[in-house]
């Protein structure tokens, strides 16, 4: 089947979207043909990247909506705003403070300018989910590296933890630094009212945000914000033209122009109902035993989190569960939770259909009826040996498995402290250098060549030029195991993974 028509068949079926793009295939938002709307930098229709009219102006008029400086359309996503606006703030082979749970983008934009990184570590949360970049963090790491001089935080992140960016701001620029804020997952903010607020509320000199995540625009649309002069336009303008397709489609820029008249005439109100929907979600799911409707504090509510309690219970397959009995498609899953993405645009029935699909999932747990616990087991026990288990059939195996998937949860927990890895090259120096494949379990103290990252969200666990030791191996194998998708590891008979040849560091 081409793509085409899988398309026009997965939308006859009756799965809902909790997941991007915001608009939820509602069909409020359906656009004429677009093929009527399809054109060219034809007369009367400006240009992108030379704005003068009615484009100029959707800009000016997207900048006021935001209440910021300048407003770029993008429409190659945040990932172009990205690398954009960080080679805009940065010269060739600056020094740079990251969070090390950025984008991939981020990391990209590292290599392309040949700038010289310096992490900084969230916090860990439950679950194994990354929290806040702590101000404090940022503070040192400052005072450490005086000549940084640009830091980069992601707020929110994937599952939805905003950082103290007012805070944050103030200590980088009494450093004379600049802050980018990868607001992706946040386009939202300004505008739902809570106690979380957008960075560009809270002094980030550039934002950008991916509007197609959680607000009602198609897919690759997104914007960028000039919020201070810190950075100049014309830096901004001359690397969006490098990294930002020549051919912008009209159908993404009218969509972006459709979201902001939405946001101006409807969104006030949409967005008090949208509240009230997302505040009945966490009062009918505040007294799960067996799953947790996760909330910590400085989290974005409209991301719902559902956390297994169980460690024979994965986010693996709750998703599948959701997806397959439910007609529910999640955003993500990670080892211990599910990710469901919920927008201005989903409806009552909607959020009602997530509702009680947690609630029977708990329900089935609860009497025992969800999965075969005992195969679960022997499944990661399979995985963290990485040999198949020997069956129900072997009395002693049997015997242990308690015991043994005891050791397993200790050494999961373990898994979760990782240090940084040792960092040998900068991701440019490596260019041209020779390759070797082998496998992932005999790659302890080789230099990496390729990123490695659970997608989603695209987080580099391992960024080359950097040293695989044993713990990095084990989790990996570990999240394999759990159904995740590691991608940077090739699968042939075993997982394999490209590193420097002729180089070991032990």
């Amino acid at each position: 089947m081409n793509l085409y028509r899988k398309l026009q068949e997965y939308a006859k079926t009756e799965y809902y979207p909790m997941h991007m793009p915001g608009h939820k295939r509602n069909e409020e938002w359906f656009m004429d043909n677009p093929y009527t709307l399809d054109i060219t930098e034809i007369d009367d229709f400006d240009n992108l990247h030379d704005a003068e009219e009615v484009l100029k102006e959707a800009m000016e008029e997207t900048a006021t909506l935001f209440q910021t400086k300048q407003s770029f359309f993008l429409v190659n996503g945040s990932t172009c705003g990205i690398l954009a606006g960080i080679s805009a703030m940065t010269n060739r082979g600056d020094k740079v403070a990251i969070a090390r749970s950025s984008h991939q983008a981020v990391y990209h934009a590292i290599y392309q300018r040949q700038l010289r990184p310096v992490y900084l570590y969230p916090s860990m949360l439950q679950y194994g989910i990354a929290g806040q970049v702590t101000v404090d963090s940022v503070a040192q790491t400052l005072e450490e590296n005086p000549d940084i001089s640009l830091v980069v935080i992601t707020s929110p992140t994937y599952e939805g933890i905003v950082s103290d960016i007012k805070k944050i701001a103030e200590v980088t620029h009494r450093y004379g630094a600049g802050l980018l804020v990868d607001e992706a997952h946040g386009a939202h903010l300004l505008f739902q009212g809570g106690k979380e607020k957008s960075a560009l509320e809270c002094g980030a000199d550039i934002v950008i945000q991916s509007t197609h995540k959680t607000l009602p625009s198609f897919t690759q649309t997104a914007l960028l914000h000039r919020n201070s002069e810190l950075v100049s336009e014309k830096a901004i303008k001359h690397f969006l033209k490098i990294y930002e397709t020549s051919s912008p489609s009209y159908l993404l820029m009218a969509s972006l122009v459709r979201c902001m008249d939405f946001l101006r005439a409807d969104g006030e109100e949409k967005f008090k109902l949208y509240g009230e929907y997302l505040d009945n979600v966490y009062e009918k799911l505040s007294n799960l035993k067996n799953l947790t409707l996760w909330n910590p504090e400085n989290k974005d509510v409209s991301k719902l989190v559902i956390a297994s309690n169980r460690k024979d219970i994965t986010g693996k397959m709750l998703f599948e569960e959701l997806r397959t009995k439910y007609l529910i498609q999640p955003e993500m899953a990670s080892k211990d939770y599910v990710l469901c993405m919920t927008s201005v645009c989903d409806t009552k029935e909607g959020f009602h259909r997530f509702i009680e699909a947690i609630l029977s999932i708990e329900r089935d747990i609860e009497k025992g009826r969800f999965i075969d616990i005992d195969f679960n087991k022997r499944s990661l026990l399979e995985a963290l040996s990485g040999q198949e288990f020997i069956t129900k059939q072997d009395d002693t195996n049997v015997e242990n498995l308690n015991q043994t998937f005891t050791e397993i949860e200790f050494f999961e927990s373990e898994l979760n402290k990782l240090q940084e890895p040792i960092r040998y090259y900068e991701t440019y120096e490596l260019d041209g250098c020779k390759e070797e494949v082998i496998l992932l379990v005999k790659s302890e103290g080789r230099i990496v060549l390729d990123y490695v990252y659970l997608y989603p969200p695209g987080i580099p666990l391992l960024v080359p030029g950097e040293v695989i030791d044993r713990p990095m191996i084990e989790k990996l194998l570990l999240f394999k195991q759990s159904g995740l998708r590691v991608k940077g590891l090739l699968e042939k008979e075993g997982d394999f993974i490209t590193v420097k040849a002729g180089e070991k560091h032990v």
